[in-house]
């Protein structure tokens, strides 16, 4: 990848970390999930719009669809992520969803061993195979990490989570397939648009109207649904644009790390509830620390 979009993920790694801990804050005054997932889709809704005005590449409407699908993965995938951790432990849904590394290496490599795109294995994707590997343990590792109390729904909970992971995977594929084909500047504010439209099916879902939203936690909501949507548009920019869904994956994973270490340093800023990590769980953390730095510097 290159040094841009490495810098672009990495980015949006330690957005996305900031976004769920501002959002955490906001759970004291139980808003709902589906009326903080709604927000955050309008957010990342109206943040994308005005990448239309920068574009000026021929809009092909004979694939009007191919928006509307990805949009519907992108909601889909956001939709399972909260039953998931509605339904059960965390410790379950995080590691399972970390499972969208290796669906995302999988599915490139066949792409390419099938003759699609440049038609070529690359060389080095021993590399890839490896840092996925690497990457979706240390996921499981620091999601682990975290564990306690009883696992609720199991079976649900994993449907659920290897839903939302099998969702984001081909969300990701498809950005790096179809990019090219639209620009980003076309086919990003359309993608995001649709995904504003569908999430209006979350209305009926809602505990309470949105104007009965707590006002002490509005500033967490807007702050965390700002940031969750500006790093979508450097994680699906860069992927539309540059491509290499894996290793961009890969390195996004990083925002496991990046909430380990937010977490030890201002976690009681933003949750009540943490408490200081054991030596067993510290440890844990470290050995997965150093996993997920051996998969970066293999795909950098």
């Amino acid at each position: 990848m290159s040094s841009i979009a490495t810098v672009f993920v990495l980015s949006a790694a330690l957005l996305y970390t900031v976004a769920v801990l501002c959002l955490k804050r906001a759970t004291d005054w139980r808003p709902g999930p589906w009326r903080v997932t709604f927000l955050c889709n309008w957010a990342t809704t109206i943040l994308f719009a005005p990448l239309w005005l920068w574009g000026d590449t021929p809009v092909d409407w004979s694939l009007w669809w191919q928006p509307i699908l990805i949009a519907t993965l992108f909601v889909g995938g956001q939709a399972l992520v909260v039953v998931a951790l509605n339904l059960g432990d965390v410790s379950i849904a995080t590691p399972l969803m970390g499972l969208k590394i290796l669906i995302v290496t999988a599915i490139t490599l066949t792409v390419s061993w099938l003759g699609y795109g440049d038609g070529k294995i690359p060389s080095d994707a021993w590399k890839l195979i490896t840092a996925a590997v690497l990457s979706t343990v240390a996921v499981a590792m620091l999601g682990a990490s975290g564990a306690g109390g009883h696992h609720r729904r199991l079976l649900l909970t994993a449907a659920a989570s290897i839903g939302a992971a099998v969702c984001y995977a081909i969300f990701d594929c498809l950005l790096q397939y179809w990019g090219p084909v639209w620009s980003t500047t076309r086919l990003m504010p359309l993608v995001m648009g649709w995904a504003g439209v569908l999430s209006i099916g979350l209305v009926p879902f809602f505990s309470a109207p949105l104007r009965r939203l707590e006002p002490a936690a509005l500033p967490w909501i807007a702050g965390g649904a700002f940031l969750m949507a500006l790093q979508a548009v450097f994680l699906t920019c860069t992927i539309s644009t540059w491509g290499h869904a894996a290793e961009a994956n890969v390195l996004y994973s990083s925002r496991g790390l990046w909430a380990v270490v937010l977490i030890w340093m201002v976690g009681h800023w933003f949750s009540k509830s943490e408490q200081a990590a054991g030596g067993k769980v510290m440890t844990q953390r470290l050995i997965a620390a150093g996993l997920l730095s051996i998969a970066i510097v293999l795909v950098v």
